[in-house]
């Protein structure tokens, strides 16, 4: 997991730590959406086609069996509001 810090401006600004730019393919004029998950803010960025970024982004997910099953306990979690 990487994890980068960042403050925010007077005007409510951050500046995307360039690390985190890099890794999403964020570039200047790049559009993002802003998701609320669970008290967390969490940015995706926009893809002009969704479906062949999956597609890539598939070879690099893997998971080990434990933390499969702490995302399935989490989301239960979350679905029964607990």
């Amino acid at each position: 997991m990487l994890t980068e810090d960042a403050s925010v401006t007077s005007k409510g600004q951050v500046t995307i730590p360039k690390t985190i730019r890099e890794k999403l393919g964020i570039t200047s004029g790049s559009k993002v959406s802003f998701v609320l998950r669970n008290g967390e803010a969490v940015i995706i960025p926009k893809s002009e086609n969704p479906l062949e970024e999956m597609k890539e982004m598939r070879s690099e997910i893997s998971f080990s069996d434990e933390e499969i099953e702490y995302m399935i306990r989490d989301s239960k979690k979350s679905w029964d509001g607990k």
